[in-house]
């Protein structure tokens, strides 16, 4: 059959776009198609040319999918998490035997001769142009990268509607609505949209939603005659998939904070979005094509958000029967609190979420949110009612009663837990108390027409899981507790929690010319707790002793897989599990706040770990003055790039030692690490003593396989663990300084 991209009935019989063919010894073609909707590999009979299978995947980076609520059968699965051509897809779902075939693609953006498929960042001029392939006639508007891919269902009045949830704060905020009616419809059309005023045209013209429309003009105009709006809604009601400004309506929502990205759909189209002062849009009234239509003036506050605690973060809006629910959003360490308002539109309930910098330190606490997981759900049995579930950037999510009641942690925070690692795959089997892994974006909490509760989870995989236990919840009346102003009385109205600054520390390492003995028993070093020892956590601290020709270093972690590494290739090895982690610089000038950012020749980092059980040392160096093209290393992702002058493998010069218990001895040459005489070392102009130098001593901690968490005795920066570029990259203002003291000197 004729190949190429599809839109509508999927046929498996079409290849799209092969890129690599291999024939196997049983006389079977397999052919690697080199596409994104769906990425696949196909299996055919090299003899005959018949289609015999497809393998589909991997997924996009961080998953994702839901299940339809009232037909379980079918699985949505959206490609959106890059500026390259979006889609939604359909999956037919066999429960019984656990088998899936993909169905439908439903609505896909325009392909520019894959030329975004080559920058992250958007159009790259330096591939050569090619002629946009387009799949319909649907206006522009709906016809550009910058769509958002719809990836939640609803039905309704006979129809049934798809449509897109802002998941993250740096994602589209509009939402689109398609009609996606089976049987009569082979792809989805869009019949309406939600979104802001500030989000339809750009100063640039390219990058806002209506930047390209079919009549932008017209479009344009109508908008600066609503200057003082705040929303718009468009519907089709001409159904011609084109947006005209007659279609337009604008809203004004009422002043003050409370502005919220996004929009959650109930099953009757009934949403919020906006100002929670002006946020609740009842049902719409349908025409008889399934378009709807909003009464702008049945439009009612959800609340008032409480000055102290808005942060800028507040994500879409969930609504429940009794509450409404809105947080959970933000991103580094700017996280909105989830609270609960009453339909009254008066606060309820609101609930303390922490930022990424470190686990979770008692069971309850919400780490790194990363928005809401779906519409509320709700058991058909026990006694929780309405629930609400949040995930957090770092592997877990967390079940919330939508009145505010801490239920359970799903899944757990990669830094602490074990990853999603199974030697098979079982139906039915357990997968609880295992991490998600950090950016795990599009996890979905799904509930179908049987009331059953399904979690989609997955960062590099796509697994459905039910959730049981919720109809175990009972709530227990624990009478009342009564507070007096005499309880109060001399105590602060507000409880402020500091939260972690980055500092710069002192940490005196011996300068001597006699060295402890490499043997990994640590009894020449001074005891934990001792000056000299820096601690890097609570289970693991660190020190070094300089001689005048090796530097020496002691680890007592308490864990004797620590160093477990599987690096291929040594330029990866914080990567691909764990280390000893040190960083040097000879050179300081605290005079300059943007120290060694670029950075200067002098800076390295070293890696110590064991390479399927062989001690190995590798040192990073950005600058390096002395070094030749072919040493060179690049860091690359979709999101960044670092340039390393140098990364060389030194293990030939590495000494090291272990007593299996989790303590670790080493020693490298000085003049290796540092290319300092010995008698140079710590000179600084600044300085009166001219004995310190900055550096920072830390671990990576692995699963033997990859990187899971990175600590270090002063960096705070640390939190990254999921961009090669990110993690190999350094800023030596978050180091701490190294006094270089001789034994008789030390306090």
């Amino acid at each position: 059959k004729p190949g190429g991209p599809q839109l509508g009935k999927y046929d498996e019989e079409r290849m799209d776009n092969p890129a690599g063919m291999a024939v196997a010894p049983d006389g079977r073609l397999w052919v690697a198609e080199q596409s994104s909707v769906p990425k696949r590999i196909s299996i055919w009979d090299a003899a005959t040319g018949k289609f015999i299978r497809a393998i589909y995947g991997a997924t996009q980076y961080g998953g994702g999918g839901t299940i339809d609520p009232t037909d379980k059968s079918i699985f949505y699965y959206p490609h959106l998490v890059a500026p390259m051509e979006k889609a939604a897809m359909a999956f037919k779902l066999d429960w019984q035997t656990g088998e899936n075939r993909l169905t439908h693609i439903l609505m896909r953006t325009p392909m520019f001769g894959r030329q975004m498929a080559q920058s992250w960042n958007g159009f790259d001029a330096k591939t050569p142009a090619s002629q946009e392939y387009k799949f319909n006639e649907f206006d522009l508007a709906f016809n550009n990268r910058n769509v958002p891919s719809p990836h939640l269902a609803t039905t309704t009045g006979g129809h049934r509607y798809l449509f897109n949830r802002a998941y993250r704060a740096d994602q589209p905020s509009h939402t689109i609505i398609w009609r996606w009616d089976a049987g009569t419809e082979d792809h989805a059309v869009p019949v309406a949209m939600v979104g802001y005023v500030n989000s339809m045209f750009s100063e640039r013209g390219e990058g806002k939603i209506f930047d390209q429309a079919d009549f932008k003009d017209a479009i344009r105009a109508a908008k600066e005659k609503h200057a003082d709006a705040s929303l718009f809604l468009w519907s089709d009601t001409n159904s011609d998939q084109k947006v005209q400004p007659e279609e337009l309506q604008f809203y004004q929502e009422p002043g003050g904070h409370g502005g919220l990205f996004g929009s959650y759909l109930n099953s009757d189209l009934s949403f919020a979005a906006g100002k929670l002062s002006g946020g609740f849009f009842p049902a719409p009234t349908m025409d008889a094509k399934g378009v709807p239509t909003w009464d702008l003036s049945r439009v009612t506050s959800l609340g008032k958000i409480d000055e102290a605690e808005w942060n800028g973060q507040y994500g879409p809006p969930v609504l429940g029967r009794e509450f409404t629910v809105v947080g959970a959003g933000g991103w580094d360490d700017h996280f909105s609190n989830p609270q609960g308002y009453r339909k009254d539109g008066s606060l309820a309930w609101t609930y303390r979420y922490y930022g990424q910098w470190q686990p979770a330190q008692f069971p309850g606490q919400l780490v790194a949110g990363a928005g809401s997981m779906g519409r509320i759900v709700r058991p058909a049995k026990g006694e929780a009612g309405d629930v609400w579930s949040t995930s957090c950037e770092k592997g877990a999510a967390y079940l919330m009663t939508a009145d505010g009641l801490f239920l359970k942690t799903l899944g757990g925070d990669v830094r602490t837990t074990p990853l999603w690692r199974f030697p098979e795959a079982k139906r039915g089997m357990s997968v609880d108390g295992v991490s998600w892994e950090d950016e795990c974006f599009l996890p979905s909490l799904n509930q179908t027409a049987d009331g059953e509760i399904y979690v989609v989870t997955g960062k590099e995989h796509i697994s459905i899981t039910r959730l049981t236990g919720l109809e175990t919840v009972r709530r227990q009346d624990w009478g009342t507790v009564t507070v007096t102003p005499a309880m109060l009385a001399g105590r602060p109205k507000t409880v402020s929690d500091m939260p972690q600054k980055q500092a710069r520390k002192t940490l005196e390492v011996t300068l001597g010319d006699t060295s402890p003995v490499t043997d990994g028993k640590l009894n020449e070093w001074p005891a934990t707790g001792a000056v000299g020892w820096a601690q890097i956590d609570d289970r693991t601290h660190a020190t070094l002793w300089f001689t005048t020709n090796r530097i020496h270093g002691a680890f007592r972690t308490g864990d004797a897989k620590l160093l477990d590494n599987s690096a291929a290739d040594p330029h990866f090895l914080f990567k691909k599990g764990g280390a000893l982690d040190l960083c040097f610089s000879t050179k300081w000038n605290p005079g300059n706040l943007q120290e060694n950012n670029p950075y200067r020749p002098g800076d390295c980092r070293l890696l110590i770990a064991k390479v399927n059980g062989k001690p190995t040392a590798v040192l990073y160096r950005p600058v390096d003055p002395l070094a030749t093209k072919a040493d060179e290393c690049v860091f690359e992702s979709p999101i960044g790039k670092e340039v390393f002058a140098s990364v060389k493998d030194i293990t030939s010069e590495l000494e090291f030692a272990e007593d299996g218990a989790g303590n670790y001895e080493f020693s490298v040459p000085l003049a290796t690490v540092l290319r300092v005489e010995f008698k140079d070392l710590g000179a600084q102009k600044w300085h009166e003593d001219k004995t310190v130098i900055l550096g920072d001593l830390g671990i990576i901690r692995g699963n033997g396989v990859q990187n899971v968490q990175r600590l270090c005795w002063n960096s705070l920066d640390t939190w990254m663990t999921s961009d090669i570029p990110s993690e190999a990259r350094w800023r030596s203002l978050n180091w701490g300084v190294l006094k270089l003291v001789k034994p008789s000197e030390t306090k």
